[in-house]
């Protein structure tokens, strides 16, 4: 079953702006790989799991998740191999795309949430990155919106709550 942003309670919408670098990694890998499967033997495996630590620790740092090899990968089981597990890969792209992205925008907001930063300008960052990754994963035929809805009701809150309705419209548009 891929990650459903129901499975994530709305009181848990700064989640991912309060954990420490090594809780959020545990708790990403625990949601990706452990969470219950359509498949019992459905989980997220190792050629997906490191290329999904790297995103996450990017998000951490502040820089935009790099999700490239998670969707070279996926792309491979998805549209070429055809053979290749098609729910693992779509939940790793999920785990990519909507939970490190969470991530790295939680990230932006902290100097926004000091008071120092320009909200603007920072989450104008991470919406030129989700263009860019769906771009990417368009290409590949993967539907994004039901993943911007994700990624959305995870960051929507914080969002709103910390930035100009001007800015927090422009990063919860897609």
């Amino acid at each position: 079953m891929r990650i459903q942003s129901a499975q994530l309670s709305k009181h848990h919408a700064g989640f991912f702006s309060t954990l420490s670098r090594a809780t959020t990694v545990c708790a990403l890998a625990l949601l990706v790989a452990c969470s219950p499967a359509e498949d019992a033997g459905s989980s997220t495996s190792d050629q997906y799991q490191e290329p999904l630590d790297q995103a996450l620790q990017r998000a951490e740092e502040g820089n935009p998740p790099s999700c490239a090899t998670v969707f070279g990968h996926a792309n491979v089981a998805i549209n070429i191999n055809k053979e290749g597990n098609t729910d693992e890969a779509m939940q790793a792209i999920e785990a990519c795309y909507v939970h490190a992205t969470a991530r790295y925008i939680a990230e932006l907001l902290k100097p926004v949430k000091a008071g120092d930063a320009d909200c603007n300008v920072l989450l104008a960052q991470s919406s030129v990155q989700r263009r860019a990754m769906r771009t990417v994963l368009n290409g590949m035929k993967v539907e994004t919106d039901p993943l911007d809805q994700q990624l959305n009701a995870l960051v929507a809150p914080e969002v709103e709550r910390w930035c100009p309705p001007n800015a927090a419209s422009a990063i919860l548009q897609y």
